[in-house]
């Protein structure tokens, strides 16, 4: 356990590796461990197994990624295009509300003035009439 806890502090040190030559000395500046050099050895061959252990599934990994990356560019792609054929589908459908709001005016218009024929005929009829059975 206790070598357990010693490698995973060492493999979470810094990238500043100090080399002391047997025999030698050395002030460390921050917390740090000094290996025996067999140590050292040991855990230098130990990390490139390791490398080549997880190589296999970190190239697999890669693939799957890889493959996921292509997948969401094409999607990106897709979307990309779709919003610009909405965006002049809508530019478009704006023009033609703009025609239609201007025809319903007029339309209205239009009523209007037919309406307003209308009750003028109506208005004019019955006067005739109250007029003639008035006279008679």
């Amino acid at each position: 356990m206790i070598a357990l806890l010693f490698l995973l502090s060492v493999a979470s040190a810094d990238d500043n590796v100090v080399f002391v030559p047997s025999g030698g000395t050395v002030t460390a500046q921050v917390p740090s461990y000094l290996l025996p050099d067999p140590m050292f050895s040991k855990c230098l061959s130990d990390s490139q197994a390791l490398r080549d252990i997880a190589r296999p599934g970190i190239e697999q990994c890669q693939s799957v990624c890889s493959a996921a990356l292509a997948s969401a560019q094409t999607a990106l792609s897709t979307c990309r295009e779709q919003f610009d054929l909405d965006e002049d589908r809508i530019a478009d459908l704006l023009g033609n509300v703009a025609g239609l709001e201007a025809q319903v005016a007029k339309v209205r218009y239009q009523r209007n003035v037919a309406w307003a024929i209308a009750g003028s005929l109506i208005a004019g009829s019955a006067t005739a009439m109250i007029l003639a059975n008035n006279s008679k």
